[in-house]
Parts: C-alpha cells; sequence; structure tokens
C-alpha cells in the first residue's frame, strides 16, 4: 500500500471491507462480495410462511399421518400469509385449504398465536 510516497507493507497494514449498515461484505483473492441483509416484510412473510410449514409438518408426524396423506387444513391468526404463500402451504404440506373439524393445536410464530386444525381426506 502506498500512502504519500511511504510504501507499508503486509504487516504493516490491514485491509479491512466494511459494508454500510444492513450490509455484510466479505473480501477473498481479490473479489469483495456485498449482500444487503436488511429484511423486507416480503422476506419475513415468507419465513413466517416455512415456519408454519414446519410446525404443520411436526403436528402431521405427531398425529401419525404418512407422507403421503392428504389433509384439509385450517390455519387462523396468520391471514397475510395465507394470503400470499397459501398455494406454497397446502403444496408443502399436502394439504387442502378449508375449513374442518379437525383437533385445533394453538401455537406461537412471530410473537403471534397461531391455531392450526385439520384432519385426514
Amino acid at each position: 500500500v502506498l500512502i504519500l510516497d511511504e510504501v507499508l507493507t503486509t504487516e504493516e497494514v490491514a485491509i479491512v471491507y466494511r459494508g454500510n449498515e444492513g450490509q455484510d461484505v466479505v473480501a477473498d483473492r481479490g473479489v469483495v462480495v456485498s449482500i444487503d441483509t436488511k429484511l423486507t416484510d416480503d422476506l419475513e412473510c415468507e419465513g413466517c410462511a416455512r415456519d408454519l410449514i414446519r410446525a404443520i409438518q411436526r403436528l402431521r408426524k405427531e398425529a401419525g399421518l404418512s407422507f403421503t396423506d392428504t389433509i384439509t387444513l385450517s390455519v387462523k391468526g396468520l391471514d397475510n400469509v395465507l394470503k400470499q404463500y397459501g398455494d406454497l402451504i397446502a403444496h408443502e404440506t399436502k394439504a387442502i385449504l378449508d375449513e374442518t373439524t379437525g383437533t385445533e393445536h394453538v401455537i406461537e410464530l412471530d410473537g403471534k398465536e397461531v391455531t392450526i386444525a385439520f384432519e385426514k381426506r
């Protein structure tokens, strides 16, 4: 590194890459990569949908259902997530979203109380 006609060696200087707030930066062998790590509302909603899928899959397993069993599924408390990711949730859990008389399970997702009910079709 050259600073005002003074040459500094690798023992005398360290170059560190630092991103702006909400960014992670890493450098290796002359390549610098910066990633925006801010969570948007859409990303948070998708994360909630993934958490819901995991919770439903766990409840299915606890109920002794096979992964090939189709269920009727009702979810209360995450209307925005169901509106945006309902098709994905139904596909991943092999479910048809509809009202059901199945046993209700109350869980907490992202600080919200969610009621999940399902029954085998």
